[in-house]
């Protein structure tokens, strides 16, 4: 058994083996060292002591856990090395920021392109292909800058003001991230970038020969620091963890394979397709098993999967409909929580399951009284559940959307009068409109997120106010 310390971190104990005891300490001194230099120091230090305490108790479970390395390792992953972050801004009262000078500690050549881009609060990149473009111009960009070095006095102190930095985008790239770089740069949508690059084409190539003197000459944004810049974002603790976090893994489980790795493919490397019919126990079964040897676990259930009808009264709903509609939209939530609650047990680190339930459980509509009792079934099912597994630090939590423009919309409109029912729909909603994609996402990512760990058995409307 390894020899075990006990610390206080933030004002809670915790008991540490040794070596994780020696780790946690070169982390903190590294953060301590990195921070003296600022005014708050001692406040910064706190904020990320009290945020490490925070993340200790939620990935062991409880303060009685021993921390091992793996939970220290996992600290730092979360809340980034310093390394990650290196000072953004250095504050000095006496720079006269309203006189131009050329930036003899951030030149190329002279200086005078930084020089230039901090008087304008601009990235240097933008100033410097600036002159090169306009070089061939009769060799203006040469000529204009050889009178810049001359005219403007030069200084070595670092300026205090935050700028956008101009970074490729590696994550959002069609070809290089070039296009989406410059559109998170100027907070414009990449398409329209794309599309300038394409128009420039037909001008003599000259849209071909600019992408690739962006291409050689910029880098990608790789490090915490460097997305943080890209965006604008001004360094803190929130923004350092938001950044180091960024990038879940996602299992798209769907019967339609071949659209589940479509979007494999669009998201790339973090994303991982399988084929699933959710009212079968194998297929369930089988797509827990390759989504853990895939990313060897899985913290967070999203059971999304249902079906509809078309308005009819009860008399005249089948029995096969009855069957189908339960198989789906109840018995699949069965299959996921008995699939996924033992895993999440082997685990031990807790988890989360989501079921998208509907405003049809809370508050249903005429003509689809089978619907509606699929959905309604779920809201106990997620509340004695949620009951059921909280011992094992599990919450189960629902979301209750109204119609959404969706393809499931058309269902439920019916074939006759499908425009006029829409606009009957959106009649209900206080709001104005249905529900949107993004609507549900990011209810949905709230309810999954750390920011929610205290709350479980709920029933979250994202509706516009159709249930009040």
């Amino acid at each position: 058994m390894k020899k075990t310390v006990t610390a206080n971190i933030s004002g809670t104990i915790y008991n540490i083996e040794d070596d994780a005891f020696d780790l946690m300490q070169k982390y903190l001194n590294s953060i301590k060292m990195y921070f003296s230099s600022y005014e708050d120091s001692d406040e910064i230090f706190m904020d990320f002591e009290n945020r490490i305490s925070e993340n200790l108790y939620s990935i062991s479970n409880n303060a009685n856990d021993v921390i091992n390395s793996k939970h220290v390792a996992k600290i730092i992953e979360i809340m980034g090395k310093p390394e990650d972050f290196e000072d953004l801004e250095i504050e000095d009262n006496n720079k006269d920021l309203t006189k131009l000078r050329r930036d003899n500690n951030d030149r190329i050549i002279a200086g005078v392109a930084a020089g230039i881009s901090d008087y304008f609060k601009i990235d240097p990149f933008i100033t410097r292909l600036l002159f090169v473009l306009t070089i061939p111009v009769g060799g203006f960009g040469f000529f204009f800058y050889l009178i810049c070095w001359i005219a403007m006095p030069k200084t070595s102190i670092v300026s205090s003001t935050k700028r956008k930095k101009f970074y490729r985008d590696h994550e959002n790239k069609i070809i290089a991230g070039i296009a989406q770089g410059i559109a998170n740069y100027f907070s414009i949508d990449a398409f329209i970038i794309r599309l300038f690059f394409i128009a420039l084409i037909f001008v003599n190539g000259f849209g071909f020969v600019l992408y690739l003197i962006i291409w050689i000459s910029s880098n990608y944004a790789k490090t915490i620091k460097q997305k943080m810049d890209m965006s604008g974002v001004k360094l803190s603790v929130d923004n350092v963890e938001k950044f180091v976090k960024e990038g879940a893994n996602v299992v798209i489980a769907d019967i339609n394979y071949d659209l589940a790795k479509e979007l494999e493919d669009s998201i790339g490397k973090n994303a991982f397709a399988v084929k699933v019919d959710v009212s079968k126990k194998n297929d369930v079964d089988n797509m827990i098993n390759q989504s853990v040897e895939h990313f060897s676990e899985v913290n967070i259930l999203v059971q999304n999967a249902a079906i509809g009808m078309k308005p009819q009264p009860l008399l005249e709903t089948s029995e096969e409909l009855f069957d189908k509609l339960f198989a789906i939209n109840v018995k699949s939530v069965f299959l996921g929580a008995k699939a996924i609650i033992p895993l999440f047990k082997k685990q031990g680190k807790g988890g989360v399951i989501l079921n998208t339930v509907s405003t049809a459980a809370l508050r249903p509509r005429p003509g689809l009284t089978v619907y509606n009792s699929t959905k309604g079934a779920l809201i106990p099912m997620t509340k004695a559940l949620a009951l059921e597994v909280s011992e094992f630090n599990i919450r189960v939590n629902g979301i209750c959307p109204v119609a959404g423009e969706t393809p499931m919309l058309k269902d439920f409109l019916g074939s006759s009068n499908p425009e006029e029912n829409h606009k009957k729909f959106i009649s209900t909603v206080p709001l104005g409109r249905l529900a949107e994609p993004r609507d549900v996402a990011n209810a949905a990512l709230y309810l999954c997120s750390e920011e929610a760990d205290f709350i479980t058995g709920v029933m979250l409307e994202i509706d516009g106010g159709r249930t009040i």
